[in-house]
């Protein structure tokens, strides 16, 4: 039975869609069928599917993303839901699968992961207005304004960017069987971060040598929210799909990086918050976090 032997199971806006991409694109890797399965998300969680989950298909359900790697010969077999790291029930279902799976987190550093996903909501999202700025959110944030209410992976970005409380519950599950990686490794030196994945792995770390290198779920700006939301519901509909890339021409383009003053010392306002978390995750799990200072 195809059940994957590694899951990429965080951090969101940690690279994992490209990491995913990179990994799939290798002859010795297969995956599921569709990047994000949430399959074993808890319910109550803001991305918990109603239709497909754990609790209504059980493991079979969770088999149908892989059943076309039934008659591959590949060394890994792979799914990445970045938002397992905040799931309580995953932990021990994942443990239990038949396949003994690897589990990897890829960390971002804390502040630029928040200020990542805020751009995100605003843009390839469409969930948050554009008027407010990165510092209007802060104070939203830490004040714990009822305006995030229902944007809760928003409301709850900082917390959980604090990594290490939520790893914990991992390894002591898993053990040594949860690795984790840098996101700005992989962004910096993205060659020698594929090439050390393989060796981890044991895949062919050669097939990298000369691989084409490109992000997946790049945030992009968005120039209407309102024809964006209309447009990300119908964007699995077959009379859309094929004008898809039309309208991403029409209504996207390259996402601003000059970040204003109030910005910058709303960044700074935050990085103290996650002090704590990081010096556990380089004394507990011994994480070269240098990228991040």
């Amino acid at each position: 039975m195809p059940y994957p032997n590694l899951i990429i199971a965080g951090a969101p806006k940690s690279g994992t869609s490209s990491l995913f991409d990179y990994l799939m694109a290798h002859p010795e890797v297969g995956g599921s069928n569709k990047k994000e399965t949430r399959y074993f998300l808890d319910k109550g969680y803001p991305l918990f599917s109603k239709e497909y989950n754990y609790y209504n298909q059980g493991l079979n359900g969770y088999l149908d993303y892989f059943l076309h790697l039934e008659n591959r010969d590949v060394k890994i077999i792979i799914e990445a839901t970045p938002d397992y790291l905040y799931q309580t029930d995953a932990i021990h279902l994942i443990k239990n699968l038949p396949s003994n799976p690897k589990v990897l987190f890829i960390l971002r550093e804390p502040v630029e992961r928040v200020y990542s996903l805020f751009r995100f909501a605003q843009n390839n999202m469409a969930v948050f207005p554009k008027h407010y700025s990165f510092s209007d959110y802060i104070k939203m944030a830490t004040e714990e304004s009822e305006q995030l209410n229902k944007n809760p992976l928003l409301k709850n970005a900082i917390q959980h960017s604090k990594y290490y409380e939520y790893l914990v519950n991992w390894i002591d599950v898993f053990g040594e069987n949860v690795q984790c990686m840098v996101f700005e490794d992989m962004k910096n030196f993205t060659r020698d971060f594929l090439r050390a994945v393989s060796e981890k792995y044991e895949i062919d770390p050669c097939f990298y040598g000369g691989f084409d290198f490109s992000r997946s779920n790049a945030t992009t700006a968005v120039k209407s929210q309102a024809v964006h939301k209309v447009a990300r519901k119908l964007r699995n509909k077959p009379f859309f799909n094929k004008f898809w890339k039309l309208y991403i021409n029409l209504n996207t383009g390259p996402i601003n990086s000059v970040r204003s003053k109030e910005d910058l010392m709303a960044l700074q306002k935050i990085k103290p918050f996650f002090k704590e978390s990081n010096e556990l995750i380089k004394k507990k799990l011994g994480l070269d976090l240098s990228s991040w200072e």
